[in-house]
């Protein structure tokens, strides 16, 4: 999960076609935004992802001056803010999507009788 939300969040902030300033940043500054809104929106629901992010966000951060890093929190608080309320949206969908498929699966699985198999002899089993 926190892996797609990572390459989701360089689909929108770093994309050259749909953001440009945000295509001519440094490796350095899109992979600690991409991981920092991966993060924050993994933390909103639940999903612990510190173990991993902060080495990663470490790593890609270690030669920025804390001025570069200030200039990313903007962007990381308001792609992570709206992908969180993005998902939340849609979560009831999906829930009642899921539910769905949950009772067909089950209605299917449960009225399924063997089935009869004639050979070409005529014989039936």
């Amino acid at each position: 999960v926190k892996t797609a939300i990572h390459e989701l969040a360089h689909s929108i902030l770093h994309n050259a076609d749909t953001n440009t300033e945000g295509a001519g940043k440094d490796r350095q500054t899109k992979e600690v935004e991409a991981e920092s809104v991966a993060y924050t929106v993994c933390q909103h629901f639940g999903i612990d992802t510190s173990d991993y992010s902060f080495g990663y966000i470490a790593g890609w951060s270690s030669s920025k001056e804390t001025e570069e890093l200030k200039q990313s929190l903007e962007t990381i608080q308001k792609t992570a803010s709206g992908l969180i309320n993005d998902i939340e949206r849609i979560m009831p969908q999906l829930k009642k999507d899921m539910q769905l498929k949950e009772n067909v699966t089950e209605s299917v699985t449960e009225n399924i009788d063997e089935p009869e198999i004639e050979y070409t002899a005529g014989m039936r089993i």
